[in-house]
């Protein structure tokens, strides 16, 4: 096998590479794109039944009659500590995914960066 011979598989190999690397990104970003999916079911889920619930009590607390209002003042409380918990938590998850994506870019960034130059170094040494 002469030179020529095996610089074209060392870029066929690298061509792979480059490929495998693309492969593996595609899928990163389709597993990182379900859990910002999951994220966004789950908190339509739980408002969802938050607000069943609310419904649920506040049904009750009109049956037995809420005179003075300090009950359905106390639920009203309940409902909005439990939405701002469900949208703290909304938040950090989606701030968490944002840190894994740009970790995620940079990472394949560089890998995209490193296989370029191998090539490039590969070209040279074809043209040498």
């Amino acid at each position: 096998m002469d030179q020529y011979d095996k610089l074209k598989t060392e870029l066929m190999k690298k061509e792979w590479e480059w490929e495998d690397i693309e492969n593996q990104q595609r899928k990163a970003q389709k597993e990182l794109q379900e859990h910002y999916e999951n994220v966004e079911e789950t908190t339509r889920i739980l408002t969802r039944m938050l607000e069943e619930k609310y419904q649920e009590v506040l049904f009750e607390l009109r049956q037995v009659g809420d005179e003075t209002g300090d009950l359905h003042q106390l639920l009203n409380n309940c409902m909005s500590e439990w939405h701002t918990a469900i949208d703290q938590e909304r938040y950090s998850s989606i701030h968490r995914l944002d840190q894994k994506q740009e970790d995620l870019d940079t990472y394949y960034k560089n890998q995209y960066r490193k296989m370029q130059d191998q090539i490039d170094e590969i070209y040279t040494k074809y043209r040498e």
